[in-house]
């Protein structure tokens, strides 16, 4: 028999309770050994499950009303005279943490009223009574102190951190910094006193970056997540099986690109990252756009048998040029957070376009010509992008096709620096042909 060191027992537990909890768990071990397997592992899966269940309802329940009451009591402390938010906000997540240990009490009390139900309905019919009950008290046990034992070391950290996500929203909301530093303590109250004297987002110090919500926002904006979505699906048609009915119109990409634009206007519920995604998500779709890999579907124009005609879009078509004009417009604005734009002059973005048609070719042109206007991009960044491409092993005759659109569209004012990166590209190619 395993004898268990004195050295090993808890320091903190009082020596009666270690007993009793020594012969509880001696007495459920011999009332397995006389049950089949089957029953112990029943009641250890249904004792996992209900504890899991019990944290679950924790968090969607008593964490949850915690948050709401902190909310109240932050918006009701920010309204009054010389407030200062940062210490509200440590005053406020004290008590929430110390009301989050009820999540004990309840924790265990679930488990009481939810292990029965579940044991019963696993267990045969052909059970006894007495079995039965024997392995409802031990399901319970089991749940509580798998259910307790997590949330005693996790619901500390737990409602500090759905209480500091719900702080940084209301501030946002409410147009104060997140975190005051004490220096900054009555530029915080003044903001606070006086916010009609406020009549432009608020910017962090140093950067370009807006952090909170413009004057009379009404934050119905669609969510970032639902705009990530809209666009992946969109980036899925790009590079899968699709029929025709599936391509976006000019008019559906339009609404979109609005749409983006609100959502990034909106700051209630958008993070830097969401934020990061959905600029890179755009400039992905620009990039199969003027690439011709997503087609623009023509509902004006329809084919002699009732179908619908699908255009790539030339530069000298409106719907296109539009397009390439919103989405300049987009990356301009005071969302900037280093908008990858980069990808524009990436080898696969590149071949793609040079693959394609004259239209797709312009298409590209343009764009960067667009985004050299509206001062997004220098014309030296321009050509530092074109310059790394001269590793590029491309095939010589794109190039070529390339060099001559590039020459009739004359989009660049410093051509001839782009030229020689093309020629660069074109004589690479031709020392690889033949040393190969």
């Amino acid at each position: 028999r395993k004898i268990t060191p004195t050295s090993a027992e808890l320091k903190d537990t009082p020596t009666a309770m270690r007993s009793q909890q020594k012969l509880q768990v001696d007495l459920e071990q011999a009332f397995f050994h006389n049950q089949p397997p089957s029953l112990r592992r029943t009641v250890e899966f249904v004792a996992e499950r209900v504890g899991s269940n019990a944290v679950k309802h924790m968090k969607a329940t008593l964490v949850r009303e915690l948050v709401e009451r902190g909310e109240k009591m932050l918006r009701d402390g920010l309204e009054s005279p010389n407030s200062n938010a940062s210490m509200l906000n440590e005053s406020i997540c004290a008590r929430l943490c110390e009301a989050g240990l009820e999540a004990l009490a309840k924790a265990a009390k679930y488990c009481n009223e939810k292990s029965p139900e579940a044991i019963r309905v696993l267990l045969p019919d052909e059970t006894t009574p007495t079995v039965l009950t024997t392995s409802e008290n031990i399901t319970k046990r089991l749940a509580a102190e798998k259910a307790c034992g997590w949330l005693s070391a996790n619901i500390t950290a737990l409602v500090r951190r759905e209480w500091r996500s719900k702080y940084d929203r209301v501030i946002k909301v409410l147009g104060s910094p997140a975190a005051a530093d004490p220096a900054d303590v009555d530029g915080v109250v003044a903001e606070l006193v006086h916010p009609e004297e406020s009549t432009t987002p608020k910017k962090k110090q140093g950067s370009e970056r807006v952090m909170c919500c413009p004057p009379h926002c009404k934050h119905n904006s669609p969510l970032p997540s639902d705009i990530l979505i809209e666009i992946k699906e969109l980036l899925s048609v790009a590079v899968g099986p699709r029929t025709d009915d599936e391509l976006p119109t000019s008019s559906h990409l339009r609404t979109l690109i609005h749409r983006v634009g609100d959502t990034l206007t909106c700051r209630k519920f958008l993070t830097s990252t969401s934020e990061q995604m959905l600029l890179n998500c755009t400039v992905l779709l620009a990039c199969k756009l003027v690439s011709g890999e997503l087609p623009v579907r023509c509902l004006s124009l329809r084919s002699g048998h009732g179908g619908v005609v699908v255009d790539s879009g030339s530069g000298s078509e409106p719907p296109m040029s539009e397009l390439l004009e919103q989405l300049a417009e987009l990356w301009g604005r005071d969302c900037r957070l280093s908008s990858p734009l980069h990808q524009l002059f990436t080898p696969l973005t590149i071949t793609a376009v040079l693959k394609a048609g004259n239209a797709e070719r312009t298409n590209y042109l343009l764009l960067v010509r667009k985004l050299v206007d509206k001062g997004i991009w220098s014309e030296e960044e321009v050509i530092s992008h074109w310059i790394k491409l001269t590793d590029s092993t491309l095939p010589a005759e794109l190039i070529e096709n390339f060099q001559l659109q590039s020459k009739g569209e004359k989009v660049f004012p410093p051509l001839s620096e782009m030229q020689k990166c093309i020629d660069t590209m074109q004589i690479s190619h031709q020392t690889l042909e033949g040393a190969t």
